[in-house]
């Protein structure tokens, strides 16, 4: 449950961070 709550997080961050890119990047 942990590293599954870690490996969502992970995801999650992982996913903001390319659509933060994205935003600097236009």
């Amino acid at each position: 449950m942990y590293v599954k709550d870690l490996e969502m997080k992970s995801g999650y961050l992982e996913g903001e961070c390319r659509r933060l890119s994205h935003v600097l990047h236009c």
